[in-house]
């Protein structure tokens, strides 16, 4: 029908008493772009209900857009698939302004149920119009999860977002009465999409209240961890420094002062300690990125209220490379530093007296090996999961977000053995699909990971910090392999034979863990 231009005969199948014709009739006009089509559509809309109505209302949104002229490889998905909805790159014509108000009228309308299913069906097929987010969000009420589900649509390439969606999302994680798993659910939106100067700030206002103490749920701590210890954090080095000092962060720009509603000063400063550290004592970002938030570390050890919101997150992190700042601090004439220097101290198992426990980075693999192989308290290393910084390159379940091995799949497959092997030398054994691949751009960039899927015209690589990025195979001027884990050696060279022994208590006990 959509051949032979049949779109009266399909408009006339609409008015017809067999139920059975107007789906068939519905597809082939969505397919017909006809300003006669359009017209027809939007006259037969005030009369119809039901699955009629809906049908006609997803005709329109089909025909909101049409499909930009397939013009540069570069910019097509060729081979790579598009999940985002029927149209890949849409272009407006003739019809566009008429088919969005009369869907923005439909939506205006409906009913809460219907409205989610409008709003849902909008955004797949990439219909815009002024003030359609905040319309959006209105309709979805007080309906969190369909909020959500809207906001989800509302990410950009670029990992923007419209102003009112960034809003909506810190109002659901600051919201202490909404379900864990939506407040988890929002959090990872901004986790996701952090790297984006206009995200960025809306993410420092979800996460700030969460920095400095215990969580009530695990999925919200873990959400937390993911944050202060993701990779998208070392290109805000500066931002961090600026919280730490009491400022506050609008897109680039730091702003002296009170920070007005939401977060306190206090825990922003709190968060951006945290972040810091991590990324002084962690492998993600570059080395003058990581040495720019050591600087940033060790400089702010000479101003009490930095110093103290330092020492409190060098004790949650456990970051013993710290050890000496923390030793030092314990009589400083600060209170409020001294109190934090004694409980990173405590937190971190230093001792004055007798010969110091010996560190794994100053003894033969043997020797070590043959120290872990029984025992260990799960308890502390789930805790070790986090001082080590796993966290940052590998998941637990499934159901989080990919970056390196499962670990709750990869301890059914190893036992202790080799799984001390694969920690202490991470290159001995590399599982299959995680080998290491380079990439250099056109542009000068250098791209190390392993690929997650290889198309015709892009390769998708994702890296040590679990960030996917998508290379045009036009931009790639060389790539290779190599013989070494992304993950590198020496991770727990500062930590002792029984952390490392609690972490593989732990990781054993994730093997009853649901897949």
């Amino acid at each position: 029908m959509r051949e032979l231009k049949g779109s009266q005969v399909c408009l006339a199948a609409l008015d017809s008493a067999d139920e059975k014709v107007k789906p068939g009739a519905l597809k082939a006009l969505y397919g017909i772009y006809d300003p006669a089509v359009v017209a027809g559509l939007i006259q037969r809309l005030p009369g119809a209900q039901g699955e009629l109505r809906r049908g006609i209302l997803n005709a329109l949104c089909r025909l909101a857009n049409q499909e930009a002229p397939y013009e540069d490889p570069k910019v097509w998905w060729s081979t790579r698939p598009d999940t985002t909805g029927p149209i890949y790159q849409p272009i407006a014509w003739s019809e566009t302004d008429k088919i969005s108000a009369a869907l923005k009228t439909a939506l205006d309308a409906s009913s809460t149920v219907d409205s989610k299913w409008l709003v849902a069906r909008m955004y797949q097929c990439k219909v815009a119009f002024p003030g359609l987010v905040e319309l959006m969000l209105a309709k979805a009420g007080s309906d969190t999860p369909a909020k959500l589900t809207a906001i989800e649509g509302m990410v950009r390439n670029d990992k923007s977002m419209p102003p009112e969606a960034i809003k909506a999302l810190e109002e659901i994680t600051g919201n202490n009465n909404e379900a864990p798993e939506l407040r988890v659910r929002a959090l990872r939106i901004f986790v996701a999409n952090a790297e984006n100067g206009t995200v960025f700030p809306g993410a420092v206002q979800a996460f700030a209240p969460l920095a400095g103490h215990d969580l009530s749920d695990a999925r919200l701590t873990q959400a937390y961890e993911d944050f202060t210890r993701g990779g998208h954090n070392a290109k805000w080095v500066n931002e961090y420094t600026r919280l730490l000092q009491g400022k506050r962060t609008d897109g680039n720009i730091a702003v002296d002062g009170h920070v007005g509603t939401g977060p306190t000063i206090a825990q922003r400063r709190q968060l951006a300690a945290t972040v810091l550290v991590n990324l002084a004592t962690g492998r993600v970002g570059r080395d003058n990125e990581r040495e720019a938030a050591k600087k940033a570390v060790e400089k702010s050890f000479d101003k009490p209220e930095e110093a103290a919101a330092l020492l409190s997150a060098i004790a949650r992190t456990g970051a013993k490379p710290f050890a000496e700042q923390v030793k030092a601090n314990l009589n400083n004439p600060d209170n409020a530093v001294a109190e934090a220097a004694l409980f990173a101290y405590q937190k971190l198992g230093l001792k004055d007296t007798g010969a110091p426990a010996k560190l794994i980075g100053t003894m033969k693999y043997d020797e070590i090996f043959a120290a872990v192989q029984k025992g260990g308290d799960a308890k502390e290393g789930q805790q070790m999961f986090l001082k080590a910084g796993c966290i940052a390159c590998h998941t637990i379940n499934p159901d989080e977000p990919p970056k390196g091995p499962i670990l709750s799949a990869v301890v059914k497959i190893y036992d202790r053995a080799a799984l001390t092997e694969s920690i202490l030398k991470p290159s001995a054994k590399i599982a299959q699909g995680f080998e290491s691949q380079w990439f250099k751009t056109k542009k000068g960039d250098q791209v190390e990971g392993f690929v997650v899927r290889e198309g015709g015209d892009s390769v998708d690589v994702r890296n040590i910090a679990g960030q996917a990025l998508t290379l045009e195979k036009a931009d790639i001027t060389e790539r290779g392999k190599r013989d070494v884990s992304i993950m590198p050696e020496g991770l727990l060279n500062s930590f002792t034979p029984v952390d490392l022994q609690n972490l593989l208590a732990w990781l054993e006990s994730l093997r009853s863990a649901k897949q």
